[in-house]
């Protein structure tokens, strides 16, 4: 089959997979008719091969490295080649059956688009990456689903060259490099992973100018999540300007990972025991559809299409009390966006419970330097709420944020088991980035760590809408995701409005009841009450109404005034019948 593929790609032709057919496009110049004539005769060998690698697309085999295909074929059964096999972590589970379920859906697929502005050693770049996975067993990982999904953690290097590509852009204007970069990037988000085959990142290089490169950095989901990020690359720019300078590299290879595999095995009686007392209360999932401005069906809504995005910022004096407030209460910033998120929920939909996705960080588990550990460890979770009548927001939080630590503690759990009948138990996400500061060891400022800067970061995620919060010490920014099919874009502002206002009112005032937060301000209030409200017309009481009539007689003379099935009268005719009286 391999040869059959080499001789494809010769001739300039891409195939890919769509459903139980092979798509196949060429330029100019059409295909020799006895390529053709091998294409169909080997048509159910190609569908198996090209599904099992993931091309779904004609980026996708554009992308395809036969040889590392070849060597992977050559490797095969080598059983020194795994370092350990462990049970796929319960998101990773989500991940794969997404991904067999989904195998085109951009869901979670990873991007982050940084800029060096530096001239970049694109070898020794390279090089540090290979450094990096031989550190990180996670980087090293594949996953196998024959019979119980597993993550299969290889010993050799899971990053080489063969994950790089390089463009150089140095020719082109810089609003054609712009154009050229999202061009790029889009493209790239377009080529699937095969998640049986370790080393899931790659990286495009591209050269703007002689000391100006972008990077753009693809990864699927299952093996790294936004805490883990931070680290990642501060190991990275260690390892590069360590061959700068022309040291060898020390790797040290991280423990906590594959530590952290065996607690979760340990473990696993007290997890299923705590999730089976909390799914029994569960009730069912909120129906957010009361948040959009068109209804869709929830559980036929697996991926978001057409994704959109809001943000505002919270700062100011009300950033400033919600902070006080919040550390008077014994609560985290975390627990006050979490309860506004709920709350907004609770208020749209009057359900008594709000189950909503609560991204938890993992990271809460006796395993030592966990918390530099670089991996897949953050889940998300139901967090349900019961409303009580009465109850203040002080009372709430307590609540969310006793709940919250327990989901932390017992996160190692698959979504699916606590699912009834396999239906989603939310459709919105609340997530709060509380990533670590790296700071680099260098104490000249000479590092390529000082060179870098962020372009742009990319998730989608293929839950119908999600709240996602970072603080930055002098604020808070609040983004809303969505699908644009459902939501638009005046009313993702006013949700992250009222999502202020709650917030808002958590900082003024913790002791008023639920019930008595205001999803309006001031100005909107007035004008239900007062503007709405003035109803009130003048009335000419000195007219009797046969005159009120014949004014209108005179003002609409031909104009229709009456209908009655097919029959209709003007003003004139209806008055002139009157008249007959």
């Amino acid at each position: 089959m391999l040869s059959l593929i080499k001789k494809i790609k010769e001739y300039n032709i891409a195939l890919w997979v769509d459903g139980d057919k092979i798509k196949m496009s060429f330029g100019e110049a059409s295909p020799a008719p006895e390529l053709i004539d091998e294409i169909r005769e080997n048509k159910p060998q190609l569908i198996e091969f090209l599904s099992k690698h993931t091309i779904f697309s004609e980026a996708a085999f554009d992308h395809f490295n036969i040889s590392d295909t070849s060597a992977e074929t050559a490797n095969a059964g080598q059983e020194n080649d795994i370092d350990a096999i462990f049970p796929a972590t319960s998101l990773q589970q989500g991940l794969v059956f997404h991904f067999l379920s989904n195998p085109t859906d951009d869901a979670y697929r990873v991007q982050l688009i940084v800029d060096y502005r530096t001239k970049l050693d694109i070898d020794k770049y390279q090089e540090a990456w290979k450094c990096a996975s031989l550190k990180y067993p996670i980087l090293r990982t594949a996953f196998d689903w024959e019979e119980e999904i597993l993550q299969v953690i290889t010993k050799k290097p899971g990053i080489t060259k063969a994950n790089f590509s390089f463009r150089d852009l140095s020719d082109l204007t810089e609003d054609e490099r712009e154009l050229k970069i999202a061009e790029i990037q889009e493209e790239d988000r377009k080529v699937p992973f095969d998640l049986s085959r370790p080393g899931l990142i790659r990286f495009t290089i591209l050269k703007l100018e002689e000391a100006l490169f972008t990077v753009v950095r693809t990864e699927h989901h299952s093996i790294s999540d936004g805490w883990s990020g931070g680290f990642l690359l501060h190991t990275v720019h260690q390892f590069y300007n360590a061959l700068i300078r022309g040291e060898k590299p020390v790797i040290e290879v991280e423990t906590a990972y594959l530590d952290a595999q065996k607690y979760y095995l340990e473990a696993n009686k007290n997890i299923t025991s705590f999730w089976e007392k909390s799914k029994a209360e569960f009730e069912l999932a909120n129906d957010v559809n009361m948040l959009f401005n068109h209804r869709i069906n929830l559980d036929q809504q697996k991926s978001v299409e057409h994704p959109g995005e809001l943000s505002v910022q919270f700062e100011g004096n009300g950033y400033s009390q919600l902070k006080d407030t919040c550390r008077n209460l014994g609560v985290t910033l975390n627990v006050a966006v979490q309860f506004a998120w709920h709350l907004l929920l609770q208020r749209y939909t009057r359900d008594e419970q709000t189950i909503v996705g609560t991204t938890v960080s993992g990271r809460d588990i006796p395993v030592p330097e966990i918390e530099t550990s670089v991996g897949l460890y953050t889940n998300t979770l139901p967090l349900a709420v019961n409303w009580k009548k009465d109850a203040s927001i002080r009372e709430m939080l307590h609540e969310v944020q006793e709940k919250s630590a327990a989901l932390n503690s017992y996160s190692s759990v698959s979504l699916a088991s606590l699912q009834k009948h396999g239906d989603r138990l939310f459709h919105s996400i609340c997530a709060y980035l509380n990533y670590p500061d790296v700071v680099s060891d260098a104490t000249d400022q000479k590092g390529i760590e000082y060179t870098i800067s962020l372009r742009k970061a990319v998730e989608k995620v293929d839950y119908p809408v999600m709240l996602r919060a970072h603080d930055s010490g002098q604020r808070l920014l609040l983004e809303l995701k969505y699908g644009k099919n459902w939501i638009g874009e005046e009313r993702a502002a006013a949700l992250l409005e009222q999502v202020q206002f709650i917030l808002n009112a958590v900082g003024t005032n913790p002791e008023q009841t639920t019930d008595q937060v205001s999803l309006i301000n001031d100005a909107q209030r007035e004008i239900l009450l007062q503007k709405w409200n003035q109803t009130d017309v003048f009335y000419p009481f000195e007219r009797t109404l046969q005159e009120l009539f014949e004014q209108q007689v005179i003002a609409n003379n031909d104009k229709v005034a009456v209908v009655h099935g097919k029959s209709s009268l003007t003003y004139g005719e209806l008055n002139a019948r009157a008249n007959r009286l």
